[in-house]
């Protein structure tokens, strides 16, 4: 179809040579949208008469224009590439017909949002969408790269959502960061490793005031890269053939000190003649996150052990907040030393 497209053009007033040359672009890239984008950014410093404006747009929000102020004749131009044959044939005009006349000069537009800073961790938590019953992942483990002022404002707003499940390496310590929100009635069930520096998060444990899903560390940071990937679920050998797999774990005691709620059993599979545990991805409505430093468009550099669990937990959020202890200007930030791309960012205090 493009053979025969550029066949009609060679007839009017482009020179057919020209085309034939980057028609093969077109014709190895299988005539795809950034082909088609393509053969019009080479006509256009080829050419001078053209038609309105095109205007692709890009993914991520971004959208980029091409403008020339030449209005001639829109049969047998480029952008009869956007139409069949039979339409050409018919005198139907281009689909770009109803666009407005472009001033008489050609440039290039990008349009990207520049900013996702916030003023405060206020404004980023309602912007977040927080609701009740929400599961959210922290990043960090014990006092290392946990995002304290995100949790403390979560923590002293008294409207604020209950009824969370926290997913997080550890649980904090006493009167810090996680231990915030669980001194504030606010979080239902605990997914971690690690819980052995919180005391009152034993207390509440064992008095029926909260649901703990003890799981190893390593599979809750594959089960939050799963989400990032688009995987469902994952399978390990961690757990396999032991009361992690078999169920009876308490997840929950009553008051007296019996077991309210156990785990179930878990699905496993045999590989290869070795037992493997499936583990579903852990996607969270809301991660938050801690970083060193950040640009304004939210690309993120962790320092030390911090690196380990944000990353992950970045990936795997449908909505990201982060906080930085340095924000600097998009653009200050060498692309090499990025840890974390700006697109997984989506609020930034």
């Amino acid at each position: 179809q493009t053979h025969h497209r550029l066949s009609r053009a060679k007839s009017h007033t482009y020179q057919g040579e020209r085309l034939r040359q980057v028609c093969l672009i077109v014709h190895v890239l299988c005539n795809l949208d950034l082909a088609r984008w393509i053969l019009e950014c080479a006509m256009i410093v080829r050419f001078s008469r053209w038609p309105s404006p095109s205007s692709v747009h890009l993914v991520g929000g971004a959208s980029m224009s091409l403008v020339d102020g030449s209005h001639g004749s829109s049969r047998g131009s480029p952008h009869d590439l956007r139409r069949s044959p039979r339409a050409i044939h018919r005198g139907e005009p281009p689909l770009l017909a109803n666009n407005p006349p472009a001033p008489q000069r050609r440039y290039i537009r990008h349009h990207v949002e520049m900013t996702k800073l916030c003023p405060d961790a206020k404004t980023a938590l309602s912007l977040s969408g927080l609701k009740s019953g929400d599961t959210i992942a922290v990043g960090g483990f014990g006092l290392g790269g946990t995002p304290e002022t995100l949790l403390n404002e979560l923590a002293s707003r008294e409207d604020g959502p209950t009824d969370l499940t926290v997913a997080s390496l550890t649980a904090g310590v006493d009167d810090f960061g996680l231990g915030r929100l669980f001194e504030a009635g606010k979080v239902k069930r605990m997914i971690s490793s690690y819980v052995g520096e919180n005391k009152n998060f034993e207390h509440m444990f064992f008095t029926g005031q909260l649901e703990v899903e003890l799981v190893p560390q390593g599979t809750i940071a594959a089960r939050l890269r799963a989400a990032g990937n688009g995987m469902p679920a994952i399978f390990t050998p961690a757990g396999a053939g032991t009361l992690y797999s078999e169920g009876g774990i308490p997840l929950k005691y009553n008051s007296d000190g019996s077991v309210a709620i156990a785990s179930p059993p878990r699905q496993t599979q045999m590989f290869d003649g070795k037992e493997y545990v499936m583990e579903p991805a852990l996607r969270p409505e809301v991660s938050l996150v801690k970083a060193f430093k950040a640009d304004t468009r939210g690309n993120l550099v962790f320092r030390g052990t911090s690196q380990n669990a944000n990353p992950d937990c970045a990936v795997a959020g449908k909505v990201v907040l982060a906080e930085a202890e340095i924000i600097v200007e998009a653009g200050e930030i060498d692309p090499d030393e990025v840890h974390l791309s700006g697109v997984y960012v989506d609020h930034l205090i």
